[in-house]
């Protein structure tokens, strides 16, 4: 098996049911987002 086919595989098997996700929120259909702050910059002035 390879890895692509095994990371499919994880894929079905761990997928977030759409009643369990948050409605207001972004999430992954699996596993963890890597960056949520990408929707919220944040900019300093000095």
């Amino acid at each position: 098996m390879t890895k692509f086919e095994k990371a499919n595989r994880y894929q079905k098997q761990n997928r977030i049911d759409q009643r369990e996700k948050p409605i207001f929120h972004v999430t992954a259909p699996v596993g963890w987002m890597n960056d949520p702050n990408v929707f919220s910059p944040f900019y300093l002035s000095c």
